[in-house]
């Protein structure tokens, strides 16, 4: 009506509204993480509903009906919600819980002084475990769950010339019944259990970590060997067995275990040849850190060291003793400089979240990130605390 101001457009917007559902986690049986949405509930505030025209009468009347409108419409637009969604909250909360199971690639150091061994650490779902958060397990005030994730480490390609049947199973120090779990007083915890830091080193023992020619550079300058008479080395090290980690001692440390280290070639001893084989085995406190580089993995220094050497030569048997001490002293040094502080066996990166496919955004622009704050020890389980 052109005098009431002609033609006009309007529109309306719902600024915000509220979903509710209860989720129930479980996995399946290909170990896939399924989300079910029960209970979805949808609420919108009508004074988050705005209705709006350009035209002047037209705004005059949709202020005298706006509250009809808005109270029908919000409960008609609530209950088609409600259907709507019902079937698609399940997956897209699904879709990006699943992103918890991570694979990830991480590099163990050469000892050789070559490329890095390169390991897979692949995971998938094995469980879920969710209270009701009114009753949280005794001690924890957490009211949140577990997602438990079974993990393994792998090398493609086998460089030791050995071969071992795999890793010792913690088992409780042998009690039996292990279980991966946390203390669950933080916002967030990440843990990783002693038998996938074994999965890991048995990996990168696979992949030649403990195959390498020893050299000066490894058992220590030519004139602190000179000063034995040794020279002219020609020697080769293979780790026979796969280091192990292990916490089942008096004072529940962690140590890794490391035997037998096979070393074999010729060398010099006062102009002297010696053919011999000796083998060494040895214990070193593990030392784990935290950064938002991940995981850092190390030794702080090896305790025990035992070595049995046999010369091939009769006359020069009674050297064994100072051809023995020499290699542990060089051993215990080269170890402690090339795997000491907290990540000389490089890190196991920490796992990061991309949103980005189920918000519609390119990759990598809506990561959710874990923000460390600490390392715990828990029951064979180190333990990453901090936050999301």
């Amino acid at each position: 009506c052109f005098f009431l101001g002609g033609s006009g457009t309007g529109g309306l917007s719902v600024n915000s509204l509220a979903i509710d559902a209860d989720l129930m986690l479980s996995v399946s049986s290909d170990n896939e993480l399924v989300v079910d949405a029960q209970n979805v509930t949808t609420s919108v505030n009508p004074d988050d509903v705005d209705i709006w025209s350009n035209n002047l009468w037209t705004n005059f009347l949709l202020s005298i009906v706006e509250p009809l409108i808005k109270g029908g419409l919000v409960s008609d637009l609530e209950n088609t919600l409600n259907g709507e969604l019902d079937g698609l909250i399940g997956p897209l909360v699904g879709d990006g819980l699943s992103a918890l199971a991570f694979d990830l690639s991480l590099e163990l150091p050469s000892l050789a002084g070559g490329d890095p061994i390169m390991i897979d650490l692949l995971t998938d779902f094995r469980s879920t475990d969710f209270h009701d958060g009114e009753t949280p397990p005794d001690p924890s005030p957490a009211h949140g769950g577990i997602f438990g994730e079974r993990a393994g480490g792998f090398t493609p390609n086998k460089v030791a010339p050995w071969d071992n049947m795999g890793i010792p199973q913690r088992n409780r120090c042998g009690e039996m019944g292990q279980t991966v779990d946390t203390p669950r007083m933080g916002l967030l915890e990440l843990g990783l259990s002693d038998d996938l830091l074994n999965q890991i080193l048995f990996a990168g023992w696979r992949g030649g970590l403990l195959e390498f020619d020893v050299g000066p550079e490894i058992l220590g300058d030519a004139a602190s060997l000179e000063t034995f008479g040794v020279t002219d080395l020609d020697l080769r090290a293979s780790g026979m067995l796969a280091p192990t980690v292990s916490d089942c001692n008096e004072s529940a440390e962690l140590y890794v275990h490391v035997g037998d280290l096979r070393i074999s070639g010729t060398l010099k001893l006062m102009d002297n040849p010696v053919t011999f084989t000796s083998h060494s085995s040895l214990r070193a406190k593990m030392a784990l850190s935290v950064s938002m580089e991940g995981i850092g993995i190390g030794i702080e220094g090896v305790e025990v060291i035992e070595t049995e050497i046999t010369i091939e030569e009769a006359e020069m048997i009674e050297a064994e003793t100072l051809i023995g001490g020499v290699l542990d002293s060089a051993i215990v040094d080269a170890l402690e400089d090339a795997l000491g502080s907290g990540g000389g066996l490089g890190a196991i990166p920490l796992p990061e979240i991309d949103l980005s496919a189920a918000l519609g955004l390119p990759p990598g622009t809506a990561m959710v990130v874990i923000t460390p704050s600490d390392l715990v020890r828990h029951d064979g389980v180190s333990v990453v605390v901090g936050s999301l």
